[in-house]
C-alpha cells in the first residue's frame, strides 16, 4: 500500500494473487498457503485501517470460481472481502451458483 490510502479517503486494500504456470498448478496443495497469507495480509490491513479484498485474475493462484469459493470459504471473512474481477469469473468456467 505504497501510498497513504486514508490519506485520500482509501479504505480498500486489494489484494491480487500472484501468477502460476496454471498447466502445472496445484491448487490444492498451494490452497493452505494462500488462506494464511490472505489472512495475515487481512489482518495487517486492518490494523491501519483498510478492508482487504480478494481480486482474482487471469493465471494466477487463485482464478476460477472454484477457487475462489474454495478460498472464501476457508479465510477469515472478517478481515479478508471478495473484490471479484467479475469478466475473469465468467471467462475462468465452470461456476457454481451459491
Amino acid at each position: 500500500m505504497g501510498r497513504h490510502p486514508q490519506k485520500y479517503g482509501g479504505i480498500i486494500g486489494v489484494l491480487r494473487p500472484n501468477h502460476v504456470n496454471r498447466a502445472t498448478y496445484d491448487f490444492k496443495a498451494a490452497k493452505p498457503g494462500i488462506v494464511a497469507t490472505l489472512n495475515d495480509a487481512g489482518k495487517a490491513l486492518a490494523d491501519i485501517g483498510l478492508i482487504a479484498t480478494l481480486h482474482q485474475h487471469t493465471d494466477t493462484c487463485v482464478m476460477t470460481s472454484e477457487e475462489v469459493y474454495a478460498v472464501m470459504e476457508a479465510v477469515d471473512t472478517r478481515y479478508v472481502k471478495f473484490g471479484p474481477m467479475s469478466a475473469q469469473l465468467a471467462k475462468a468456467a465452470p461456476t457454481r451458483s451459491k
